[in-house]
């Protein structure tokens, strides 16, 4: 049971991404609360979304790969240098 929960098979089973991205909402929820209380500009709305969106980012590459560890790096060092160089141009602004 535990295995179909977690996609262990070849077909395609959405749970576990959900609990993924879930778990990434969770574990985000209370640094954004105190950056919200505190009333610093990323707060409550910004932390979870950021965790979402890099555990679905991390995530992807590692069911499209289908274990060539030379494409999922290359994958991951896409996504990260396209995000670095996103924040360094509206840090420039």
């Amino acid at each position: 049971m535990l295995s179909e929960i977690l996609g262990a098979s070849d077909t395609f089973n959405i749970m576990p991404h959900m609990i993924a991205l879930a778990i990434a909402y969770v574990l985000a929820l209370p640094i954004g609360w105190d950056r919200e209380r505190e009333e610093r500009s990323a707060g409550l709305r910004t932390f979870p979304l950021v965790a979402i969106a890099s555990c679905g980012f991390v995530r992807l590459p590692k069911r499209s790969s289908r274990g060539n560890l030379k494409l999922r790096r290359a994958s991951l060092k896409g996504s990260s240098q396209g995000w670095a160089s996103s924040a360094a141009a509206r840090s420039s602004e």
